[in-house]
Parts: structure tokens; sequence; C-alpha cells
């Protein structure tokens, strides 16, 4: 259980990284609520992992009946996200750089990811957790800087339609919700996973860090901002820091390398689950 716990938390933390970084591009009037709400997903994704781990509390493996549909649904939607990750950050990409320094990156991020998701797990694991110490200490470090040119009037509470807010959210966290897959195919390939607790604690974390300071320092700017965390240097007047765009789209790179480097590898967890599963079809 203890290997489980090491090898869960890195990558599904990993795998939140990118989309914590996109999650105030949504609009809203008071981007309060609007953190509010993201943070609330993590109820109904805790009784949902609370349910996964339920299931594959027994020692024996679920039923080939159950498993290869699963699997099947699993491969398909991990087959297709790694394109969508690379087609997402290209495109935002292309308002900060030119089309062929777009076009470097996504290559870079696709044969990156293909070359991690066929490491073993545990260099799997040490690299997901070497990513994730990069882009923590780097957005803390330009979050310290730029703090001081934040108002405490920038987090007003005031929205005519704080629902709304909340509701947007709900929805932009709701989004956030890949790890859990990666948490399901875990334990359809590898048996029953713990450590998902501490997961949902970093996972809130890590939805504070990429909102509350940028809510701090940009404030109604923030709503404007085609990338809010990105700005933030804008604001820092650091020498240290006066060249974060640049790391941040770093940070942002490492990110998406691991994102769908983990989907690449969660494929290749599914493909050779069912390989197996039809092989014992076959011979019984």
């Amino acid at each position: 259980m203890n290997e489980n716990k090491k090898s869960l938390l890195a990558p599904m933390l990993a795998m939140c990284l990118l989309p914590a970084m996109y999650l105030l591009r949504a609009g809203a009037d008071n981007y309060l609520y609007f953190t509010l709400g993201a943070v609330l997903t993590l109820l109904p994704e805790g009784v949902l992992l609370i349910l996964l781990g339920a299931a594959f509390y027994k020692k024996e493996p679920m039923p080939l009946p159950i498993t290869l549909p699963l699997l099947t649904a699993l491969g398909l939607f991990f087959g297709v996200m790694p394109f969508i990750t690379v087609g997402g950050l290209s495109r935002l990409n292309s308002y900060f750089s030119s089309y062929i320094g777009s076009l470097l990156v996504t290559m870079l991020i696709l044969l990156s990811g293909l070359y991690i998701a066929f490491l073993s797990e545990g260099a799997v694991r040490r690299l997901c957790s070497a990513v994730l110490l990069i882009v923590l200490a780097l957005f803390l470090a330009a979050v310290l800087t730029a703090i001081k040119s934040g108002e405490l009037t920038n987090l007003h509470l005031y929205s005519p339609s704080p629902a709304e807010d909340i509701k947007r959210g709900l929805l932009a966290g709701a989004l956030i919700f890949e790890p859990d897959l990666y948490y399901l195919t875990l334990c359809l390939t590898r048996g029953r996973q713990g450590g998902w607790g501490r997961f949902l604690a970093a996972k809130a974390g890590l939805i504070l860090l990429f909102t509350l300071p940028v809510i701090y320092v940009l404030g109604k700017h923030a709503k404007n901002a085609r990338l809010p965390a990105y700005e933030l240097a804008a604001f820092s007047k650091s020498v240290l820091i006066e060249r974060f765009n640049g790391l941040f789209m770093m940070c942002m790179t490492l990110a998406a390398i691991v994102k769908t480097a983990l989907e690449m590898h969660a494929l290749k967890l599914c493909a050779m689950r069912l390989s197996i599963g039809r092989g014992a079809n076959e011979k019984a």
C-alpha cells in the first residue's frame, strides 16, 4: 500500500498542473466566488474516489466482462487526450510566439511524452515529482515577488451574480477530472491504490496557488487577460523574475509534457491489460 501511495500522488498532481494554470481563463464577475466553485468540485471527486477505492478493496481481480469494456473506454479516452492537450497549448502558444516556435513546442511535447510513457513506473513517478517541484518553486517565486504589487481591494466580494460565478467555477474545476480516470486505470491494471486523501488536499492547494495570488495582484485586469497567471510577471518588478513570462511558458511546456506522457502511459497500461485479457479469453 505504501508503494501504491508513492506511485499515485505525484502523477495525479502532475496531471492537474496544466489545467490549474488555465483556470482563470474562464470569465467570471468575481474570481473569489469562481475559485470557491472550483474548490467545491473536490467534494464530489472525493466521493468518487472513495467509491472506486471500495470497489477495488477486495484482492480478487474484477471479472473480465467488467474490466474489458472499462479499459476499452479508458483507452479511447487516453488515446485522444494527448492531441487535445497539445492542441490547446499550441493554440495558446501561437499568441506568444511565431508559428515555427509553436510547431517546435508541439513536436517537443509529443516526442518527449512518447519517450517518457515507455519508461518504468518508478522513473515516471520521479520525473513527475521533479516537474512538480520545478513548476511550483518557480511560480511561487514569481508570486512572492509580485505580491507586493497587490491590493486588498482586488479581493472584493461584490458580484451581480455570485451563484453564476460559483457555477462557472464548478464547471471549470470539474474539467480537472483526468487524475480520477488515471486512478481508475491504475486500479484496473495494478489493483487497489491508496493515498487519494492526500491527493485531494494537495489538489486544493494547487487550485488556490494558481488563483488567489493572481486575483490579489491583477484584480479586475484578470478578466481581460488571455492567461492571467502568465501576466503575473508584469507586476513582479524583480530582477530575478523580470523574465518570468519565458519561465512561465517553460513551466507550461513541462506540465504539458508530463500530462501528455501520463496520458500515453495510461493508454499503454490499458493496451497491455486488454491484450492479456483477450489472450486469457482465447485460452478459455
